[in-house]
C-alpha cells in the first residue's frame, strides 16, 4: 500500500505541475476575443492551446484516475461496509494510507472534470473562431 501512496503522490505531483503550468494559458485562450474580420490568429491561438495543452492534460488527469480506480474501489467499499456494521466507531480503523490515496484520487477526479469543462468551452472557442475561407 505504501508503494501506492508514493505513485499515487508522484502522479498528482505531476499533474499538479503541468496543470499549473499550463492552466493560465488555457484560460487564456478561452478568453480570446472573437473578432469580425480577422479570426485567424485567436483561431490558432485556440486551436494550439486546445491539441497542445488542453487536451493532454484532460487525458493525463482521466489516467490518473483510471490507474487507481481498482485500488478505490475497494477502499471505499470496506469503509462503507465497515461504517454500516461498527457505525460512528469505525473510526477506529481509521488508515492515513488509504485514505491518503483517496484523497489524491478525488482531487485528480476534481481536476479531470474541470479539464472536461475546459476542454468544452476551449473547443467551443475555437469553433467559434474558425473561418468559412
Amino acid at each position: 500500500m505504501s508503494d501506492e501512496i508514493a505513485i499515487a503522490s508522484l502522479l498528482m505531483a505531476i499533474l499538479a505541475i503541468i496543470y499549473g503550468t499550463w492552466y493560465p494559458e488555457i484560460m487564456k485562450a478561452i478568453n480570446l476575443n472573437v473578432p469580425d474580420h480577422d479570426k485567424m490568429e485567436n483561431y490558432n491561438i485556440a486551436k494550439q492551446t486546445f491539441r497542445g495543452k488542453c487536451l493532454p492534460l484532460t487525458v493525463i488527469s482521466i489516467l490518473v484516475v483510471i490507474i487507481f480506480l481498482p485500488t478505490i474501489i475497494p477502499i471505499i467499499s470496506h469503509s462503507v461496509s465497515v461504517f454500516m456494521r461498527d457505525g460512528i466507531s469505525a473510526y477506529k480503523g481509521y488508515n492515513t494510507v488509504k485514505m491518503g490515496i483517496l484523497f489524491v484520487i478525488i482531487v485528480s477526479v476534481m481536476i479531470s472534470i474541470q479539464m472536461l469543462q475546459l476542454s468544452y468551452a476551449l473547443r467551443k472557442k475555437c469553433k467559434a473562431l474558425e473561418t468559412e475561407e
